[in-house]
């Protein structure tokens, strides 16, 4: 009888390890990549949520001592939209009379952790009539 070429046990349970190491460690970056993906997505959508938040204020200027308070039900995020006068020590203090600084904060739950969001924009102050 001949001697057959073939692989013993012990060769065929070491590739078998080789292979089921390499497809758990693929699987495993591929599943952080969409996680990862997938965070980002949910950010993205909350920053252009506060965006146009920040963009309806254009429209209505906030007095400085009354916060606007959005409240969004889904996604469920919450947005506190402020007017801020221009700190008298800032570089930007050659404007304070024609600029005012809105600033829009906004919180959320994600996976059980807190997020948390601030933009920051300038508007022009409107000249207030007299009556």
């Amino acid at each position: 009888m001949k001697n057959q070429g073939g692989f013993t046990l012990l060769e065929v349970l070491l590739s078998l390890v080789i292979l089921a190491t390499s497809v758990s460690i693929l699987s495993s970056l591929q599943l952080r990549s969409l996680m990862r993906m997938w965070r980002s997505r949910e950010e993205i959508e909350r920053v252009f949520l506060v965006k146009k938040d920040l963009t309806d204020i254009f429209l209505k200027l906030p007095e400085k001592d009354k916060p606007i308070i959005n409240k969004i039900e889904d996604p469920l995020i919450n947005i506190t939209t402020q007017a801020e006068d221009i700190n008298k020590k800032s570089g930007l203090a050659p404007f304070m009379e024609t600029i005012k600084i809105v600033r829009s904060d906004a919180e959320w739950k994600s996976n059980l952790v807190d997020r948390k969001l601030s933009m920051i924009s300038f508007i022009l102050k409107t000249e207030e009539k007299e009556q």
